[in-house]
C-alpha cells in the first residue's frame, strides 16, 4: 500500500495535487517489451546521435 502521504494526494482535489497525474491517472498500465524495445531502438538511433551533434 502506499504511504500516509501518498493516499492523502490521491483524495486531495486537483488543485492540491500535480495536474499531470490527474491527467494520465494512478494506475501503472502494462508496457509490451517490444514496444518498448522498438522505442530504445529509436531513441539510440535518432535521439543520441542528435544529443552528441548538437
Amino acid at each position: 500500500m502506499g504511504t500516509e502521504s501518498e493516499v492523502n494526494a490521491a483524495q486531495a482535489p486537483v488543485g492540491t495535487r500535480d495536474e499531470a497525474i490527474a491527467i494520465v491517472g494512478e494506475e501503472q498500465h502494462s508496457i509490451d517489451p517490444i514496444v518498448a524495445a522498438r522505442a530504445v531502438r529509436k531513441i539510440d538511433l535518432f535521439l543520441i546521435p542528435a544529443m552528441i551533434i548538437g
